[in-house]
């Protein structure tokens, strides 16, 4: 009986730590460390590297949930500039994503700077704070997921 509560309780532990959520702390996270960092740290927010050993100047991430719905895949680019080492750009297929994370941007006091129509479809929405700005598309784009783009001035 034992046993099977420890197996039961290990894989719903391992189904959670894969589904990581979208949030302010890791984008500024990706945004604010050295590239040498930033594999340990994506570990710890239960985001994995998809290894590619010749590419320098930028690094890819995923929550890696098999379900597309789900998935959270974040682009790292360095920049190094005075401000952010990286650029990160993520695509989130979960709309819960976007709504939480609109949430964390008021309570992080991150504030709403207008919006403007990529398309007749998609509007294009943008916070920023001191240094920082995020953009994100309020409907799934042709990539198949919600866009976000987080950089800094």
């Amino acid at each position: 009986m034992i046993k099977a509560y420890i197996l039961v309780l290990s894989f719903l532990c391992v189904n959670f730590c894969f589904c990581q959520q979208l949030s302010i702390k890791i984008l500024e996270d990706a945004a604010e460390n050295e590239f040498v960092l930033l594999d340990e740290l994506m570990r710890n927010h239960q985001y994995t590297r998809e290894y590619d050993p010749e590419e320098t100047k930028y690094r890819v991430y995923s929550n890696s949930s098999k379900d597309t719905e789900k998935l959270v895949v974040l682009t790292v680019i360095a920049v190094k500039d005075k401000t952010c080492k990286n650029i990160v750009s993520a695509v989130s297929g979960k709309k819960t994503d976007m709504r939480d994370l609109r949430k964390q941007l008021s309570d992080s006091e991150y504030i709403f700077q207008g919006e403007k129509s990529l398309t007749d479809q998609i509007k294009l929405l943008h916070y920023s704070k001191n240094n920082k700005g995020i953009s994100f598309t309020e409907e799934i784009t042709q990539s198949g997921g919600y866009q976000i783009l987080f950089t800094c001035r």
